[in-house]
């Protein structure tokens, strides 16, 4: 009784060639469907979670000189922001700055850093903050869920 022979182009390729090939094709093509959907879920958590940030300087028209109190303040970028009561020392109100900055998903520092980049840019030496934050709602669990409005008022230290 004559055995049948197999076909195949080379003695060396494996009967199981085909098989072996197309189950590469589909773990090639699984793996970049699973980057792609990754890539996907990346696009809409950072899309969903960015924050417009609105910012707003609205110069002083009067000139109002002030002699402070004291209090707390952060030094950030050559700006002092002063988080509880005002500089000890003569200052004039030159203007104001509103930043509304959406969900807090970034530091305050950052935002302190963007806001004393325009406080320098007016003239100013120091910003006294006024407003922090505000609650914007509850998640589904319950978590609070906040904004970041401030209201900075913006001055320039005198002698």
């Amino acid at each position: 009784m004559a055995r049948a022979l197999p076909l195949a182009l080379d003695e060396h390729i494996p009967l199981n060639y085909n098989i072996v090939v197309a189950e590469a094709e589909a773990s090639v093509t699984e793996h970049l469907q699973m980057r792609a959907c990754l890539l996907l879920v990346l696009v809409a958590v950072f899309t969903g979670c960015s924050t417009t940030s609105t910012r707003k300087f609205e110069a002083c028209q009067e000139e109002t000189v002030v002699k402070g109190r004291g209090g707390t303040e952060k030094t950030i970028d050559g700006v002092e922001f002063w988080e509880s009561g005002d500089p000890e020392r003569k200052y004039e109100v030159i203007g104001f700055l509103y930043e509304d900055g959406g969900a807090i998903w970034t530091s305050t520092e950052s935002l302190r850093r963007k806001e004393a980049i325009i406080v320098k840019q007016n003239g100013g030496n120091a910003a006294i903050i006024e407003t922090e934050r505000e609650l914007a709602g509850r998640c589904r669990n319950g978590t609070p869920r906040y904004r970041w409005v401030s209201r900075l008022v913006v001055v320039k230290y005198i002698g």
